[in-house]
């Protein structure tokens, strides 16, 4: 299922079983959603989807916020992903985020 990136651009977006692929080869049964308003360089939660949205899509904004509710919405909608609470990687706290269904 194909995700769109409404702040990636034209044309902007990924199949939604990459980020599942991306997930189990990392061994992660979540991922937080980590969406931040800062550039890519400043970002500080390296393991967040908003992260790997700007990191490895193909967006052509990646200092803008990519993990926004409406790509969470179709995350779930394509019954690969459910909404969760997971701890963060790196802070150690709670954040909204996707679990593997």
């Amino acid at each position: 299922m194909w995700i769109s990136l409404p702040n990636g651009g034209p044309g902007a977006g990924f199949d939604a079983i990459e980020l599942k692929q991306y997930m189990v080869k990392n061994n992660l049964s979540c991922i937080i959603k980590g969406a931040c308003k800062c550039t890519l360089n400043q970002h500080n939660k390296p393991r967040s989807l908003d992260y790997w949205l700007r990191k490895h899509k193909n967006t052509t904004y990646k200092d803008t916020m990519q993990a926004v509710d409406e790509v969470i919405d179709q995350l779930v909608y394509s019954g690969l992903f459910s909404r969760t609470q997971c701890t963060c990687p790196t802070s150690n706290r709670l954040y909204k985020g996707l679990a593997l269904t």
